[in-house]
């Protein structure tokens, strides 16, 4: 999982960086305290997590544990990101939010139980509304419309859904192999 925490980290600069270089927007709001500690945080916390895993503190199936928690502080900083420059109201939306590749990720990646494979995804994907009205808060811009916040949510919700039925294949897969390789196959 240590991998993971450094491509976090790599790609958190990486974006904040190239979204301040190509888009004059970002670029006017890069400055303020909240988006310069979420970066910080971020990053921080990638590091963090590469310590603990390496410290030898926790076992196995702690380091999950904590990697639930990680992924969710992880999709959290990138819809503060994401959100840090107000959407035009007028505009239909366009795209996805780069959480939902992260969930793709870390439901396919990160080990672990078919339920906590959804508890995390769906905490994720709960992250960007909860994102976005910070963000209008802090910065002081007027949130989207139910409608199009909704928009937003919805590949963060099938990626989540989509993350269970994945890892419960590759879980139950899993099982197969260890109990194949247990019988002497």
């Amino acid at each position: 999982l240590c991998w993971i925490s450094i491509v976090s980290a790599v790609s958190t600069i990486f974006m904040f960086a190239a979204w301040g270089f190509l888009q004059a927007e970002v670029r006017a709001i890069s400055h303020l305290p909240v988006i310069r500690l979420t970066v910080l945080g971020v990053v921080l916390l990638c590091l963090g997590y590469i310590g603990l895993s390496r410290s030898g503190l926790l076992s196995k199936q702690g380091l999950l544990n904590v990697g639930v928690f990680f992924q969710v502080v992880v999709a959290f900083g990138f819809s503060m990101l994401e959100n840090a420059v107000p959407h035009d109201h007028a505009q239909v939306v366009r795209g996805v939010s780069a959480v939902t590749v992260w969930l793709a990720l870390c439901g396919l990646l990160i080990p672990n139980t078919p339920l906590v494979v959804l508890t995390g995804s769906l905490a994720s994907a709960s992250m960007y509304p909860l994102a976005h009205y910070i963000c209008a808060e802090i910065i002081g811009y007027e949130p989207l419309p139910a409608n199009r916040l909704a928009v937003w949510m919805v590949p963060l919700v099938l990626m989540a859904v989509w993350s269970y039925f994945l890892n419960k294949r590759i879980f139950a897969m899993q099982i197969q192999a260890q109990r194949a390789e247990d019988l002497g196959s």
